[in-house]
């Protein structure tokens, strides 16, 4: 049983959100999607500025995290936290010497 609730909770989450991060060049916008195939997680953010796979992507007791690293415009490693609420999510994003910021999303309806 618990395995079943693990792979529901897993396949809840998987979708295309909205998200919007606020950064110290200001606020930025994207779309954060979340695939689930097998009981795995996977998933890509994407922008402007191109798309990234997320790495250790993962979804535990109700909080979402992945990690990041990004070349442009500045060599960063990004860790981000979570927590999803029906079609919303909020949290975190820790931007190394840049300190914590917000984001937000909602789910894509489509």
């Amino acid at each position: 049983m618990l395995i079943l609730a693990r792979m529901e909770s897993k396949n809840l989450i998987a979708g295309i959100w909205e998200v919007t991060i606020q950064t110290p060049l200001g606020e930025r916008t994207g779309i954060l999607e979340l695939r689930s195939s097998r009981g795995k997680l996977s998933g890509d953010l994407s922008s402007q500025a191109g798309s990234i796979d997320l790495d250790d992507l993962s979804h535990q007791d109700g909080k979402l995290s992945w990690t990041i690293a990004v070349e442009d415009p500045v060599k960063l490693n990004i860790k981000a936290e979570a927590i999803i609420k029906g079609d919303r999510l909020s949290g975190t994003v820790h931007l190394g010497a840049f300190g914590e910021r917000g984001f937000s999303g909602e789910r894509k309806i489509t």
